[in-house]
């Protein structure tokens, strides 16, 4: 890899960091509209995109309906997490992650030969199927 993409990536992910971090800090409040965790899942779903080498993809399937919906601060990323440590990574093969969200249910989805992961919230709960 070129030093001028390291040092472009490098940036990127610090740039990254320093949004999800502002909103981290905040403690005002620990609910977020669905359609704000989803922008910080992006931001997130970025940073490890580069560091494991766009090994992933995700598709968001979000209906319109639930982007006001209430949903905990950033319970979105740990499920991400563990979809790309404990099933892509496990693969070492390019996967996709599916995230949808219908009227009042979240469903993440990842699956794999070896692996079936499945979350739903139902407004601000979570529930691990």
């Amino acid at each position: 890899m070129s030093t001028y993409k390291q040092e472009t990536e490098i940036t990127r992910i610090i740039t990254l960091l320093s949004d999800i971090l502002s909103i981290t800090l905040d403690t005002r409040t620990y609910l977020f509209p669905l359609q704000t965790e989803i922008e910080y899942l992006k931001k997130y779903a970025e940073i490890l995109s580069i560091r494991y080498d766009n090994m992933f993809t995700i598709d968001f399937d979000i209906d319109e309906n639930t982007l006001d919906l209430s949903v905990v601060k950033f319970s979105l990323q740990p499920i991400l997490e563990n979809s790309v440590q404990h099933g892509i990574l496990q693969l070492r093969k390019n996967e996709k992650i599916k995230i949808s969200a219908y009227t009042q249910l979240l469903t993440v989805l990842q699956y794999t030969p070896w692996y079936s992961y499945k979350a739903k919230f139902d407004h601000s709960l979570l529930q691990l199927l």
